[in-house]
């Protein structure tokens, strides 16, 4: 999988990269879906805040002995849109997530333009001859030549 830090620094240059592959990367999706994660990952922190600053309040003013039914009520509000985001945000991870699982692994720059191995130019072939020890057993040493 690729690094998603990385990917969101350099869409363009991972979608010319996959290019080579015949991959379609779609950088307008995974920018729009990026960007959506990232404003609701603020939202979700904001709103988490808000809470924190509910509860708080709620605290300070039980011990004052005041009536906290109107601040219970905002807070049952904040947690339920809280709970809304929170779920929301973890849909468009995992979304996320599965659209970069998807991704083919970037190429070498060197490597040449090519759908798969057929379509690419060989310069050197490797054959691997096997030798068996027989003083140690059935291990085998492999050479290349």
């Amino acid at each position: 999988m690729l690094d998603p830090q990385f990917l969101r620094q350099h869409a363009d240059k991972v979608a010319s990269n996959l290019a080579k592959r015949g991959h379609h990367f779609d950088v307008e999706s995974y920018a729009a879906m990026e960007q959506r994660r990232k404003s609701l990952q603020v939202e979700t922190e904001a709103l988490q805040s808000e809470r924190n600053a509910h509860a708080k309040a709620i605290g300070q003013a039980k011990a004052r002995g005041e009536d906290v039914d109107a601040l219970l009520a905002k807070s049952t509000e904040v947690a339920s849109q809280l709970k809304e985001n929170a779920e929301a945000l973890e849909a468009l991870k995992h979304e996320l997530e599965h659209m970069l699982l998807m991704t083919p692994n970037l190429v070498h720059e060197d490597v040449p333009e090519g759908a798969d191995e057929h379509s690419m130019l060989q310069l050197v072939k490797h054959s691997v001859a096997w030798i068996l020890s027989l003083q140690r057993g059935c291990r085998g040493v492999a050479f290349r030549f």
